[in-house]
């Protein structure tokens, strides 16, 4: 379970937010991921700025649709 949040965290710092996100939701599936893993992924793209998350294929409202679909799995509403 720790080795996935690790890879998570790695994932974030090389700017792979797209694989961090995949491996967040397949996490999900596989019971190796929790709410508060999710929580901690957005919460840390929400402190990137605008422009990087662009340079990496991701964007500020894909945060918001990615942690309410996320939130879901666990039956939490936003």
């Amino acid at each position: 379970e720790r080795a996935s949040f690790r890879e998570l965290a790695k994932l974030i710092e090389e700017g792979l937010y797209n694989d961090a996100e995949d491996l967040l939701f397949d996490g999900a599936e596989t019971g190796t991921m929790d709410l508060a893993s999710g929580i901690f992924f957005y919460q840390t793209l929400l402190q990137v700025p605008e422009k990087t998350l662009h340079a990496h294929d991701f964007s500020t409202k894909e945060i918001e649709t990615g942690l309410r679909d996320y939130a879901k799995l666990f039956d939490v509403e936003f």
